[in-house]
């Protein structure tokens, strides 16, 4: 038996400000998508982190955020130039047929 409500409506998500208003109790995370809860308690223990670290420390750790983020978007490049080399690929083949 299928569940009653569609994959859309199995998630709420309010803004504090419009929280009260739904009828939901306005402590604790509620109903979240992807995680959000888990966000929220890793942005709090980095809080935590990045108010015990000295000035050298958050400039290496800011490095290292930086350095991080160059890599995904290298990392992008590089799937997107292999995904346009497998299209060029394709269109040659169909081409030659």
């Amino acid at each position: 038996m299928s569940h009653p409500l569609k994959a859309e409506q199995n998630f709420i998500f309010l803004s504090d400000k419009n929280r009260g208003q739904s009828g939901l109790p306005e402590s604790g995370v509620g109903y979240t998508m992807h995680g959000q809860g888990m966000m929220q308690q890793q942005e709090m223990l980095m809080t935590e982190i990045w108010e015990t670290l000295n000035d050298d420390q958050k400039m290496t750790l800011m490095k290292r955020m930086l350095d991080a983020k160059i890599m995904m978007k290298e990392g992008m490049i590089k799937h997107f130039q292999f995904k346009i080399e497998t299209m060029k690929m394709v269109k040659t083949m169909l081409d030659e047929c």
